[in-house]
């Protein structure tokens, strides 16, 4: 069997470009998760991050990207880090990430401040249903 090679794509059948030099980083995310989604049950790798997944889509596409991401983690672990709700509503697990700012009194400068939380059950879909207001 030949070795997949994602880094380098064929145009024209007469030169070389490679792959990252050429498309936006949510295009290789996406690229990478075809291929993961084909070799999944076959590949001894059982992790995975996407990010940037869902640059540049909507709609259907990005419930298609929810079902992919959602069939991989049939045989793996899987993280994404998403704003699309399409894409938020295929996970097990909804970990929400936000930030904030304060302001240090002493310096006069902005401070950020980050807050990690685990929605489960009708908080999910309340977050879900904030994301749709977003986008």
């Amino acid at each position: 069997m030949r070795p997949i090679i994602i880094n380098q794509v064929v145009l024209c059948l007469q030169f070389f470009l490679r792959l990252k030099d050429i498309v936006s980083g949510g295009e290789l995310s996406r690229i990478l998760l075809s291929i993961r989604q084909t070799l999944s049950t076959k590949d001894l790798i059982s992790i995975f991050l996407f990010d940037e997944i869902d640059s540049g889509i909507g709609g259907e596409t990005a419930l298609n990207i929810g079902k992919a991401l959602f069939k991989v983690a049939l045989n793996s672990q899987v993280i994404a880090i998403t704003h699309l709700p399409q894409v938020a509503h295929s996970a097990d697990k909804l970990i929400v990430v936000s930030k904030d700012y304060e302001l240090d009194n002493s310096t006069t400068t902005k401070r950020t401040l980050s807050q990690i939380k685990e929605v489960f059950g009708i908080n999910k879909d309340k977050e879900i249903k904030a994301m749709l207001a977003l986008n």
